[in-house]
């Protein structure tokens, strides 16, 4: 599919919950609707199966990106002979879900690259 149909469609459900992103693509009667919630179905499969503690509702889509993909020439028979030339674009699609549940992880001091500079530079020996 193209890549300005996928982030025509895409784009609009950045940031909501997976479960409200597949009901919004399922009620769109385009190819490329059916295409995204494959591929959202698939990303939620996926996130399920390494964390298995984590519900459906939890999981949220922060990222969706669309880059063009290969583009593969074709041709097309016109008048007297001509030919006309067409264009069938791909995309390449980024999706990253992440589950509303932060994990605590042990904080560090903050230190900023001037402290860690001054440390440096002020060393006796």
């Amino acid at each position: 599919m193209a890549p300005r149909k996928a982030s025509f469609y895409g784009q609009p459900l950045k940031g909501k919950k997976v479960i409200d992103a597949l009901a919004v693509l399922s009620t769109r009667p385009t190819n490329t609707a059916v295409v995204l919630a494959k591929l959202l179905k698939s990303a939620l499969a996926a996130a399920k199966e390494r964390a298995k503690t984590i519900q459906v509702d939890d999981w949220s889509l922060v990222n969706f990106q669309v880059n063009q993909g290969p583009v593969f020439k074709r041709s097309i028979p016109r008048s007297r002979g001509r030919v006309a030339p067409i264009k069938k674009r791909t995309s390449h699609i980024i999706l990253t879900i992440s589950s509303n549940i932060q994990h605590s992880t042990p904080s560090q001091h903050p230190t900023s690259n001037k402290q860690k500079e001054k440390n440096s530079l002020h060393r006796t020996e």
